[in-house]
């Protein structure tokens, strides 16, 4: 399962994973995420990513303004014995995207 702040209920697989990006790209055409560190061990990995877009698109109800935006967001994964991913919590950006958007002070 995928937890992210993005969704009431837990999100699985490619089909989860796509939700998210096809969600973020409805307020952000040009979204991109890029590993900016990480840790990792036999059974889990933190992932520090940075975020940037342009809202360009409606966002959570909130009309386009045309801001950039950068924000970091942290996932933990965690691996099976395969080292298949298990399980993902996605600790969210979400503060970060809607002050960029000036939706937040």
């Amino acid at each position: 399962p995928f937890y992210t702040p993005a969704s009431d209920r837990p999100l699985y697989g490619g089909e989860g994973y796509l939700s998210i990006v096809n969600w973020m790209r409805k307020g952000f055409s040009d979204v991109q995420w890029h590993i900016a560190d990480f840790v990792i061990n036999e059974n889990k990995a933190a992932i520090k990513w940075d975020l940037t877009g342009t809202h360009d698109g409606e966002f959570m109800g909130i009309k386009p303004t045309n801001k950039k935006i950068s924000v970091c967001v942290m996932n933990f994964y965690y691996f099976n014995e395969k080292g298949k991913i298990i399980n993902d919590i996605a600790a969210t950006g979400m503060i970060g995207i809607l002050k960029g958007i000036g939706a937040m002070q």
